[in-house]
């Protein structure tokens, strides 16, 4: 199935935070998500292929470790700003077609 959708030049995507897919012309695909990324300026593609993700994560756990040890936060506010590691992603883009 893989192989007839590249052929055909089909992407799979996923219609919003839900289990469901939809199929659409390559092109057209990203067509749309450049119009959303233009019109929104809210996205940036990364094209390093490194996640910013672990960067963020560290920087915001350096600034949190750095205010517990000056006492500027208690122990409990350290844990309730604390990243969930279990739900943490990157924002992303989902498209209702």
């Amino acid at each position: 199935m893989q192989r007839k959708l590249r052929q055909a030049n089909i992407t799979v995507g996923q219609t919003d935070k839900s289990k469901l897919f939809f199929f659409i012309d390559t092109q057209d695909y990203e067509e749309k998500i450049k119009n959303y990324m233009n019109k929104t300026n809210a996205y940036q593609e990364i094209t390093s292929g490194i996640c910013p993700l672990a960067d963020d994560l560290h920087l915001v756990m350096l600034l949190l470790d750095h205010l517990l040890e000056r006492n500027e936060i208690t122990n409990e506010q350290y844990e309730q700003m604390g990243p969930n590691l279990q739900t943490l992603e990157l924002a992303h883009i989902y498209f209702n077609l």
